[in-house]
């Protein structure tokens, strides 16, 4: 009892001087309230779940502050942003079901939709607040599939750690990668939703709701979404599960065909058209990963049922798209997420994970290298910027930063 108020008592301490960083860092100077929240994280044992959700808006705020133009690349980002500004910006709510249903992803347009009434023609705000919500999901999924794991803490609160908040820093950076993120902002929603809702039927809440807006954020989490609830209905039988994978996604392959979608839509997503060219790095770096992780989930499948059953069907969906990189790089970043949730997991007090087969630590290292390698290369190599660290913005506040004007020639 005597924990658990001195745990609450450091909360209340973490929260006032979060709430600080954040005023410091949009009155003031946003690099000042970073060395506020450092120093918050640096003198607290515990940390609390606010520290990693104010992470989440710090990275959307950078998200804000991202360029690109279409002489470099036609991006995604290109075409959310022409959508917001050319369109939702000025549509009445009639007008609006009438393109949300041509465009498809209603749920997707309609968040768009909202931002765009709150801020109009600014289309940052998008990425902003898309950026900061995906991400905040993905925590909220990792808060869930803690609280599982920890179920058997008598002091009934989750324990988190300064490495929890290193590692959660940086996958943003080497383990999800930060410009597909802040690019694929419609996919990266739906698979944090799907996520969630994964998450919530672990600890025994609601979860179907969370399914549905994910199908309603990017149709192709249909797949996933089918996938789970099939190998989760054979979850008790792992032998008949391991035998009958191949059988089972092959299978569902043929048959999505004949479902009531847009051919159009279902034959582009799985036709096996190469968009990106071939990257064999990609493809070999994704199917090792999910091998590893599978190793170390498997053997405790008891513990982490969910995780494994979604890693299993992953691994044969990457086999049967193993030449097509296109795939295999929306795919990616479903596994990037998977891979964040795992690796978070693992550095709760007591895990499983960690604590009962010592060489997982090894083969996890291994997965965050991996992860590294391929993200920090992609980073490097790729065309996006972020104004707030080329122009230094950091030592600007955050509410200069969202005041400025909106470069169109990022949508012309």
């Amino acid at each position: 009892m005597n924990k658990l108020l001195s745990y609450k008592k450091e909360n209340i301490f973490q929260y006032i001087f979060i709430l600080l960083a954040f005023l410091v860092s949009f009155y003031i100077s946003i690099a000042l309230g970073l060395v506020i929240f450092v120093f918050c994280i640096a003198v607290s044992k515990k940390i609390a779940k606010l520290a990693f959700y104010f992470v989440c808006f710090i990275f959307g705020c950078i998200s804000f502050t991202q360029y690109t133009n279409t002489s470099i690349g036609n991006y995604d980002i290109i075409s959310y942003y022409s959508v917001y500004y050319y369109y939702l910006s000025d549509f009445s709510f009639n007008e609006f079901i009438v393109i949300a249903l041509s465009l498809g992803d209603i749920f997707f347009y309609f968040v768009s939709f909202i931002v765009a009434q709150i801020f109009p023609y600014d289309p940052r705000f998008l990425s902003l607040v898309l950026t900061t919500c995906t991400m905040g999901l993905l925590f909220s999924s990792i808060d869930n599939f803690c609280q599982y794991y920890q179920k058997d803490n008598i002091e009934g609160e989750i324990s988190y750690n300064r490495l929890q908040v290193f590692v959660w820093i940086l996958s943003f950076f080497i383990i999800i990668s930060f410009p597909n993120l802040t690019n694929v902002l419609r996919q990266f929603l739906a698979m944090s939703l799907f996520i969630y809702g994964v998450s919530r039927k672990t600890v025994g809440k609601h979860y179907i709701t969370f399914f549905v807006l994910a199908l309603l954020t990017h149709w192709s989490l249909l797949i996933y979404i089918l996938l789970f609830f099939g190998f989760n209905a054979m979850k008790k039988y792992d032998t008949l599960l391991l035998i009958s994978t191949p059988f089972f996604v092959i299978s569902f392959i043929i048959v999505i065909n004949y479902l009531p979608l847009s051919q159009r839509i279902v034959k582009g997503y799985l036709s096996g058209n190469e968009i990106l060219g071939v990257d064999k790095t990609l493809i070999a770096i994704n199917f090792v990963i999910q091998l590893l992780m599978l190793f170390v989930t498997f053997r405790l499948r008891k513990n982490y049922k969910e995780i494994y059953i979604i890693l299993l069907f992953s691994v044969v969906y990457s086999l049967l798209f193993i030449t097509n990189t296109t795939i295999t790089m929306r795919h990616y970043y479903f596994i990037s997420m998977l891979g964040t949730v795992v690796l978070m997991c693992a550095c709760i007090s007591r895990s499983p994970i960690l604590n009962l087969h010592k060489e997982n630590r090894i083969i996890l290292f291994s997965v965050f290298c991996l992860f590294s390698y391929y993200n920090i290369k992609t980073m490097v190599e790729g065309d996006f910027s972020y104004l707030i660290f080329e122009e230094n913005l950091l030592f600007t506040s955050l509410h200069d930063v969202f005041s400025s004007k909106f470069d169109i020639t990022i949508i012309r």
